[in-house]
């Protein structure tokens, strides 16, 4: 997938530039994930601010899988602000860069959505990036309130009235050498 290069190590830009198929929702989580890593003072943006990007959002299939599977957005931003904190100082630069992890989180995203046979990329999508990459701050804090990538698949399948993936993360392939 020729689309899927700029999430690969070395792909020039420090900010990941979602490809056109990430909906106006998905893009908007990530430019929403760089104003909670300036609004935290981090220099850097992380799972942790991608998952915080889509609380702020507010709406979407993301969002509204939280509620469906019983999970606080806010409980879950709490438990985020407390892990990772405040930084003391940010470089003022025009773009923050991404962590690794968000790179893959994107990979994984645009694949779970391929093995969905969707041509789009969402918030769902993203959140099973989230849950598949698992070791960031975001995966660590959504398997805390009880989230794992099998139910989460199912709960997307569920709201498209779809048939989850016949597949297990493993399956997938290996995690991007990032």
């Amino acid at each position: 997938m020729n689309w899927l290069k700029p999430f690969r190590k070395g792909a020039g830009e420090s900010t990941v530039v979602p490809p056109s198929n990430f909906t106006p929702r998905a893009q908007r989580v990530l430019a929403l994930a760089q104003g909670e890593a300036e609004r935290l003072k981090h220099n850097f943006i992380g799972t942790e601010h991608v998952l915080l990007g889509l609380i702020s959002l507010g709406a979407g299939v993301a969002f509204d899988l939280f509620d469906k599977m019983g999970v606080d957005p806010e409980a879950v931003r709490n438990e985020v602000e407390k892990i990772v904190g405040v930084g003391l100082n940010r470089k003022e630069t025009p773009a923050i860069p991404d962590t690794p992890r968000v790179k893959n989180v994107l990979a994984f995203a645009a694949e779970e959505a391929g093995a969905f046979g969707h041509t789009f990329v969402g918030t769902e999508h993203i959140l099973l990036g989230l849950l598949r990459e698992g070791d960031g701050v975001a995966g660590r804090v959504l398997k805390k309130f009880g989230l794992d990538i099998e139910k989460t698949r199912e709960a997307v399948a569920n709201q498209f009235g779809s048939k989850s993936p016949g597949y297990r993360a493993e399956s997938l392939g290996p995690t991007l050498d990032l």
